[in-house]
């Protein structure tokens, strides 16, 4: 249980725009088809990426705390990232059906 808070703290610090980039990408699908799948796929990626580098670089004494608590930096990016992709994946399944 202690571990699924730490990972929800440390996923909240880029859950925001994560969802944003989401609800475009859904947004997108539902007004062009599931056709632009692929597309919106590697956009999410590639915008993953760019948070991997970015909450790397600019909040690495954060680490710290997750370390002290028994968390490795591997569980929290390979939950949180896991996590997101999920969701959007089942975000434009939803997108797809509803159109």
């Amino acid at each position: 249980m202690r571990q699924l808070r730490l990972i929800i703290t440390f996923y909240i610090s880029f859950a925001f725009a994560s969802w944003i980039i989401t609800l475009a990408c859904a947004i997108i699908a539902y007004t062009y088809g599931i056709e632009t799948f692929p597309a919106l796929f590697w956009f999410k990626i590639v915008t993953l990426a760019l948070f991997f580098f970015f909450i790397n670089s600019y909040k690495r004494e954060e680490f710290y705390y997750f370390k002290n608590l028994g968390s490795s930096k591997l569980t929290l990016w390979s939950s949180a990232l896991l996590f997101d992709l999920i969701l959007f994946i089942v975000f434009l399944l939803i997108t797809s059906k509803i159109r």
